[in-house]
């Protein structure tokens, strides 16, 4: 047996809010919709789908998608589904990432970097869960039928009317 190498993560200080935010390309409040990847699989990424809900830095769009490492000896930010986080983005090749070695962190500790950051801009998330969804108006069902009749009208009128004469 040979003795194996350890790899440990090992970041520099953090900047701070203000210095991060100029280092980053993306800067944004959003809730951890999806988690595409194995954690375990060390050397791989984990792919993240956001729905943002404040935006500091970069586009002002309902979703992003953004990469981090997997597992914390390679720097993987531990990013949990339904979470919501303030992240800093960073473009590396043609890849949108994080990791922990930026100062992004859940939404609920990072009022201190809000507090530096000032007023984002707010994003109205056009994506919803369906528990979510107002059906004061069942419109959608109404819809179908009212398409479901005038189909009906296109396909059978014409022979209903030709038996009558």
């Amino acid at each position: 047996m040979t003795p194996q190498i350890a790899h440990a993560c090992s970041c520099e200080p953090l900047p701070n809010p203000l210095e991060a935010h100029s280092q980053a390309a993306l800067v944004f409040a959003g809730r951890v919709h999806t988690i595409v990847g194995n954690p375990a699989d060390e050397g791989a990424s984990l792919m993240m789908t956001f729905d943002l809900h404040e935006v500091w830095k970069g586009p002002e769009q309902p979703q992003v998608t953004l990469l981090t490492p997997s597992g914390s000896a390679n720097c993987g930010y531990p990013f949990e589904h339904g979470t919501s986080y303030l992240v800093y983005a960073v473009v590396e090749g043609v890849e949108l990432t994080t990791s922990s070695c930026t100062r992004t962190t859940p939404l609920a500790n990072a009022s201190n970097d809000i507090a530096a950051l000032g007023p984002g801009i707010p994003i109205a998330n056009g994506i919803s869960d369906v528990s979510n969804v107002d059906m004061d108006i069942p419109w959608l069902p109404v819809m179908m039928i009212i398409a479901s009749l005038l189909i009906a009208a296109v396909l059978f009128g014409p022979s209903l009317l030709g038996r009558r004469r």
